[in-house]
């Protein structure tokens, strides 16, 4: 409405109907202009300038005599407002409308349907919301719609299918759902359909065979399912088939390798596909990209005719499991037009070919997790465009070639988990484009060389689990994210250096022969969030600047010599005190944007390479953070800290293992540390700790395991804290269960919630429930009759037991309520049995009689069928009523619940 009223002001201020054309022109464009709420390029969109030639205002473009506004080019203007419906209207001519990268919101409005010669409408980039509107099938000249990366909604509406001259249809990164449209094949000039991260489910229905035309079918992650349909083969010009990341099923079609134009075929993470490579994929000979990768149910061997493809440029086939035994075809090291390699984890074998060499336009090698043997040939130098080698987890042995430093152009090199030996070259410090270097877990010897720790652009150092020795060289890349030399034997100290290291998220240094201190610089790392110093000779004590270190939420300092206090300001690492985990990083996909794309097959090849660059920028992040599942550890045992355990580590809520043992902490265990409501496993064992053990620790439901073994504790083990004796061994203050040393007192048991219970021990201590048997342990209590009517309850000495049997006529079997007072009361029972006699007398008088015919079965059942509406209460044992009406009343309860 208020969209409504402007338009009817501007049209006012403009004159009679007899106003010229400029001038209602003119008032379409500011009204257009102010629904979307910013200025851009729209600066002098005024009514003032209506006079003014069409080409002086910026952005639109008019038909030869200025009398139409035929295009708008409003893109990344910084519009954050809405598109006009009424001002669109206004627009009959408009051919092109371009207001993409903008923040624009609010919903596709539905007047587009009346834009009859829309030929391109490019709305990308913003965030509008809804659904599309089922109007615009009646933009019968649209050729080009691109929606990509909003937030839109709904199905795809089946009238887009009556475009007949829709070529491009990009609906990438939205939140669509529903079934692909088959009245889509009635487009019958489709050329492009991008549908990449939506949620479109169903399958893919056959009549895409219809579209001649179509030339890229790219719907990755969407919930696709069911099998690829072999009518694809139809689409005798389709040259770019993308369906990764979907539930489809099924076998690869043969029928594919009779698409004679295909270039790019991409099938990966389509985790219920099975079967063999089609050997027909060897047909299309015009193929470049060929990707598989992570379909583990695909098995088979690698078909020859795939690698007699002259253009393949990718070949993609991690995870596929390669059943032959036979090593990989010796045509592979012949494919010189190789850019990317991708056969890891396909169960492969051979010698890695010296003829690698012959791939000189390699820039990804990517061959980890297979049975490769030998060593790593020297003839890769002669790839000078490599980017990414990955030879991991094989067999090979030798060396590092010393010149793998030439490759200039390398990025990440991972050799690690093979049986490699020798000095890491000093020559890979050439490698200045390095970002990822990961060697662990080989037999390399001798110090880390100083020009790799030079290296400006290192973002991941993975050396540990080899024979390293040395002191660490001071890291002088400020990417660094992760730095791992754990397992080695390093010496010397810390660089207080590593303080610099601003995007440091991962150190681990454990298990080398440091010594030193450690260096308070680390508190000036703020994206900190694995820290392992552990098993080395480190002294001094803990700095408490590690506090600063707000996203740490893994500390191992344990088995050093630290000594001194635990810093209070431990308990402030906010890192702790949640439970979130960090995330991978998730590389969206690139799509091409703009209205009019040279060639879209171009534009896929740029994406793919664009892939690649994110694949290579984010490598370590996205492999590794996965695998180091953040555990929320502090572990800072076997030192030599002394003083109290700090009572503000119960703000730690995120820890799930706390490990102070075997240091010389004194004080008791704080009461807050049943706050650390995530804590699995608490380890205070050999220290010096005295007091009780709190019952809080009762709330930490997820806690598993407990080890307060050889300390000075005393004292009633808490009942509610179910572990076994082993846990609790060398502390002789300790009684009570599981122990099997009795508390003093025990006549007199505390169970919480201002509740005692008198606990008889009789002859041999064996544990009856239901009865006062002689041979039983008896919780016992008996109602008291207050003044107000209230029924409280209090407990009965031996002696008193003995007279209520008495009083009972002598019957031994008399059922007596045992368990838990908190899960029971005799309330609701007793006041049944008060209420439907005439006398409290008469009521004792038939309890007595039929007492001795009850049940050990039905006494138990009686005890459980209780009310829990009223608590038991501890009262003295003053009471108004005689002794004998009282203990009367015991076997009055029984009956009445028997009753």
């Amino acid at each position: 409405m208020m969209e409504l009223m402007i338009w009817l002001i501007l049209l006012s201020m403009l004159g009679s109907s007899t106003a010229s054309l400029n001038a209602h022109k003119a008032g379409v464009l500011v009204a257009l202009k102010r629904s979307l709420l910013g200025l851009g390029n729209t600066s002098d969109w005024t009514v003032e300038n209506s006079n003014r030639a069409c080409t002086d205002w910026k952005g639109v473009i008019c038909n030869s005599d200025d009398s139409e506004v035929v295009e708008l080019h409003l893109a990344g203007n910084g519009f954050t407002g809405e598109i006009s419906s009424v001002a669109l209207g206004q627009l009959a001519s408009l051919r092109v409308l371009d207001v993409s990268k903008n923040r624009l919101v609010g919903s596709l409005p539905a007047e587009l349907g009346l834009l009859q010669s829309l030929q391109a409408l490019d709305v990308s980039g913003n965030r509008l919301t809804g659904s599309l509107p089922r109007d615009l099938g009646n933009c019968s000249a649209l050729r080009f719609f691109n929606a990509q990366q909003n937030q839109l909604q709904g199905p795809i509406p089946p009238q887009l299918g009556a475009l007949q001259r829709l070529e491009m249809l990009v609906l990438d990164n939205n939140r669509l759902s529903g079934s692909l449209p088959p009245s889509l094949a009635n487009c019958s000039k489709l050329q492009e359909i991008w549908l990449t991260s939506n949620g479109v489910e169903g399958e893919i229905p056959q009549e895409v065979g219809f579209m001649q035309e179509l030339r890229v079918f790219f719907v990755e992650r969407n919930r696709l399912e069911g099998l690829i349909p072999p009518a694809f083969a139809n689409c005798s010009s389709l040259e770019l088939l993308a369906l990764g990341e979907n539930s489809l099923g099924g076998r690869i079609p043969d029928e594919l390798g009779r698409l004679e134009n295909l270039v790019a075929l991409s099938l990966y993470s389509l985790q219920r596909l099975e079967g063999p490579i089609p050997p027909e994929i060897g047909n299309n000979s015009k193929l470049e990209w060929f990707d598989i990768n992570g379909n583990s149910l695909m098995h088979g061997s690698i078909p020859v005719s795939l690698l007699q493809l002259p253009r393949l440029a990718t070949l993609q086939l991690f995870g596929f499991n390669n059943t032959s035994d036979r090593p990989v075809p010796e045509q592979l090291w012949n494919m010189t037009q190789l850019e990317f390699l991708g056969i890891g984890r396909t169960n492969s074998r051979g010698i890695l070919s010296p003829i690698v060499g012959n791939l000189t336009r390699l820039r990804s090698l990517r061959l980890n997790g297979n049975r490769f043997e030998g060593s790593v040939p020297d003839e890769l130098s002669k790839c000078p465009r490599m980017e990414m080698l990955i030879l991991s987890n094989n067999r090979l042995l030798g060396g590092v070639p010393r010149s793998l430093g030439t490759l200039e152009r390398l990025r990440v090199l991972m050799l690690g988990g093979n049986q490699l030996s020798g000095a890491i070259p000093e020559e890979l410090g050439n490698c200045t484009n390095l970002e990822e270097l990961v060697l662990e877990r080989n037999f390399f010897h001798g110090a880390i060389p100083e020009s790799i720790a030079r290296m400006a652009k290192l973002r991941s150092l993975l050396l540990y689990g080899n024979q390293l020795s040395g002191v660490i060289p001071a890291p002088a890349s400020p990417e660094i994210i992760d730095m791992r030399l754990h397992g080695n034997s390093l010496s010397g100290s810390i660089p207080p250096s590593v303080g610099n290291l601003s995007k440091l998220s991962i150190l681990y240094l454990s298990n080398n022969k440091l010594d030193g201190s450690i260096p308070a610089t680390l508190g000036q790392l703020r994206r900190l969030t694995q820290v392992d110093l552990s098993e080395n000779q480190l002294t001094g004590g803990i700095p408490g600047s590690l506090a600063s270190c707000d996203s740490l939420q893994l500390l191992d300092l344990s088995s050093n010599l630290l000594s001194g206090e635990i810093p209070a300001s431990i308990g402030e690492l906010t890192g702790f005190q949640t439970t979130d985990k960090n995330q991978a990083l998730n590389i969206s996909p690139m799509t091409p944007s703009g209205v009019f794309p040279e060639n879209s097959t171009d534009a896929y090849r740029r994406t793919v390479s664009k892939d690649m660059d994110a694949s290579l920028d984010g490598h370590t992040y996205q492999q590794y953070a996965r695998e180091l599942e953040v555990p929320g550890v502090l572990d800072l045992s076997a030192n030599q800290l002394t003083g109290e355990i700090p009572a503000s580590l119960g703000k730690l809520a995120g820890v799930r293992e706390l490990n102070l043992s075997h240091n010389r902490l004194s004080g008791g265990i704080p009461w807050t540390l049943g706050e650390m409501t995530s804590m699995a496993m608490l380890d205070l064992s050999f220290n010096r700790i005295n007091g009780t053990i709190p019952g809080g620790l009762a709330r930490l439901h997820l806690l598993k395991d407990l080890r307060v073994v050889f300390n000075d504790l005393e004292g009633r083990i808490p009942e509610t804290l179910e572990f076994s004796a082993s846990s609790y061994e060398g502390n002789p203050g300790l009684c009570g269960e599981p122990l099997s040393r009795p508390c003093e007192g025990d006549g007199l048991v505390d169970v919480g919630d201002g509740v005692t219970w008198w606990k008889e021990n009789v002859s041999n201590g064996a544990f009856v429930v239901g009865f006062l048997g002689a041979d039983a342990i008896h919780y016992v209590w008996r109602p008291v009759i207050k003044n107000n009517g209230a029924v409280d309850y209090t407990f009965l000495p031996r002696t008193l037991v003995q007279r209520t049997l008495a009083a009972c006529h002598g019957t031994i079997s008399m059922p007596v309520p045992v368990y838990r007072p908190s899960l029971y009361s005799a309330s609701s029972c007793w006041n049944r049995a008060m209420t439907s006699s005439a006398s409290r007398a008469m009521v004792t008088k038939q309890a007595v009689k039929g007492i001795a015919s009850a049940k050990s079965v039905a006494a138990v059942q009686c005890s459980r069928s209780v009310s829990e509406e009223v608590k038991m209460s501890r009262l003295s044992m003053t009471s108004s009523e005689t002794e004998c009406e009282q203990e009367a009343e015991v076997c009055l309860l029984n009956m009445s619940c028997l009753k």
